[in-house]
């Protein structure tokens, strides 16, 4: 399903961190620490993160996303905003067991509810907790193969930055990567640059930066499906009207700039 990228690119930029199969020790320690995004080398429960895509011909989203990793719940709930003449419009995300939802108040007026639904893989968020909590840069640096990498570091904060050739956007070019840690080599910030080919009417090749923050972990999260009474089936006629005319938008919804999970 096409929308899926757009909730997957969320997820998508710490799944380039490191490998699933990553293995982190959870010390048996409490955290006094008044630092939201402090992790004490334990894998986290949950985490909320900012985000920002960026299209080389000026046009931004932006948005934000929870994810709960407990193994009974691997639950999303997140939004993007997108410009609209002179204000910003607000599309909702949220994965709940094996169902997508993508809602906004814009779609009552032409489908009778404010959110769209269909079935997906039942999220698995346990790779990205471990990922998150430590990330595999031995691993990322391998299967990055000949992407030039550098090591900055300043105070508590260490970044790991990337560049080479790729085509991780459906375009081959010059791409880049950097990835913030903390203290405990927790992930607190990624940002992905990378060549996206010739967008639609633009004169010469176009290219995309997605940055993502992160806000805190651990902190209390409950993530539960819309009520049935305000869910219809999910139709690519309604995911184009979702779009509103953005180029950018329009772009990540129809699947030509990232990749599937």
């Amino acid at each position: 399903m096409q929308m899926r990228r757009l909730l997957g690119m969320v997820v998508g930029i710490v799944a380039l961190l490191g490998t699933a199969t990553g293995i982190v020790l959870a010390a048996e320690q409490t955290t006094s620490s008044t630092d939201l995004t402090a992790l004490d080398s334990r894998v986290p429960r949950s985490a909320q993160v900012e985000f920002t895509i960026e299209n080389s011909d000026g046009t931004t989203i932006d948005g934000a996303a929870t994810m709960d990793f407990r193994s009974r719940k691997n639950a999303i709930d997140g939004y993007i905003q997108f410009p609209v003449v002179i204000a910003k419009a607000r599309i909702n995300m949220r994965v709940v067991g094996d169902h997508l939802y993508v809602g906004s108040p814009l779609l009552r007026s032409s489908l009778g509810a404010t959110w769209l639904s269909t079935p997906v893989g039942k999220a698995d968020l346990t790779g990205v907790a471990l990922e998150m909590a430590s990330p595999e840069f031995s691993l990322l640096g391998e299967a990055l193969g000949d992407f030039r990498s550098t090591v900055t570091s300043e105070g508590d904060r260490t970044t790991h930055h990337y560049s080479g050739v790729n085509d991780v956007l459906g375009s081959k070019g010059v791409g880049t990567l950097s990835v913030t840690t903390g203290a405990q080599g927790q992930v607190l910030e990624a940002t992905v640059h990378a060549p996206t080919g010739r967008l639609a009417g633009a004169k010469g090749a176009g290219s995309m930066e997605i940055h993502l923050h992160v806000v805190s972990y651990n902190q209390p999260v409950s993530i539960a499906p819309p009520p049935r009474r305000d869910v219809k089936p999910m139709t690519g006629d309604a995911l184009s009207q979702l779009s509103g005319g953005n180029p950018l938008l329009q772009q990540i919804l129809g699947g030509s700039t990232l990749p599937l999970l």
